[in-house]
Formats: C-alpha cells, sequence, structure tokens
C-alpha cells in the first residue's frame, strides 16, 4: 500500500511532501505509479458513460480517421442535446419549486 502510494505521488511531483522522503538515507528512485492500462487513462471525451464506451469501441473498430472524426462530431452533437435536455429539466424543476414555496 506504501509503495503504490508513494508511485502514486511520485507520478504527481508530491514526494517533496512526504516526510520519509525528506530522509536522503531513505530516498530511492521511485516509479511512477500507473495502476490503469493505457485503455482506461482518463480517455473520458464526453459525460454520458454510454457515450464513452461507444466512443472505445470505435476506435478500436477499425474506422479511418476521418470516420473517427465524423463519428466524434456526431457524439459531441449528442452531448451537447442531453445537456440542453438537462439543463431544461433543471428549469422546470426549479421554477416548481418555487412555485411550490410560494403557496
Amino acid at each position: 500500500m506504501r509503495k503504490k502510494l508513494i508511485g502514486i505521488m511520485s507520478t504527481y511531483g508530491l514526494l517533496e511532501h512526504f516526510e520519509d522522503m525528506q530522509d536522503p538515507k531513505q530516498v530511492k528512485q521511485h516509479k511512477a505509479y500507473n495502476g490503469a492500462s493505457d485503455k482506461h487513462i482518463n480517455k473520458s471525451l464526453f459525460k454520458d458513460k454510454k457515450l464513452n464506451k461507444l466512443w472505445d469501441k470505435a476506435e478500436t473498430g477499425g474506422f479511418t480517421a476521418e470516420e473517427l472524426q465524423a463519428l466524434k462530431e456526431e457524439f459531441t452533437h449528442h452531448q451537447e442535446k442531453i445537456d440542453q435536455y438537462h439543463s431544461l429539466l433543471d428549469q422546470v424543476e426549479s421554477k416548481s419549486d418555487d412555485k411550490e414555496a410560494s403557496e
């Protein structure tokens, strides 16, 4: 557990904040920790999990760069529509909450 913590701190350049690293006798060269595989390193392009899963499949599906670019544009457009929908829902809920509070 401690080894993983030191590796993570090394990854983010935080070793100087770790007490054991202040003692020159105990300082060793620590390799940066990368617990996730390259496939799962924060590749989230979209807020929607389903879009991200579809995007991962598309990347490994053998699409050309042009096809991937077109698909990314479509997914981005879809994400914008989802965001718009949630914004409208929030507005409707806040108006109904205001209405109930005034009664």
